[in-house]
């Protein structure tokens, strides 16, 4: 019996390492959209060619949108 509990509690710790690994590499996927929509918003700034919604010479507003 003991054998079998030993074996649920280690699945159970491998699924848990490999869902905080999952959850991880998601935080970093996100992280890097978000790191390329600033760098959109800036390069768009700078060039003076607002195509995301704007108001006003160098302000972006509503990126998300």
């Amino acid at each position: 019996m003991s054998d079998i509990l030993g074996a649920v509690a280690l699945q159970q710790a491998q699924f848990q390492q490999q869902l905080g690994i999952a959850l991880l590499k998601q935080d970093f996927a996100q992280q890097e959209q978000i790191l390329q929509i600033v760098d959109d918003a800036g390069a768009a700034a700078q060039s003076g060619s607002q195509s995301l919604n704007s108001s006003g010479t160098g302000q972006i507003v509503n990126i998300l949108a």
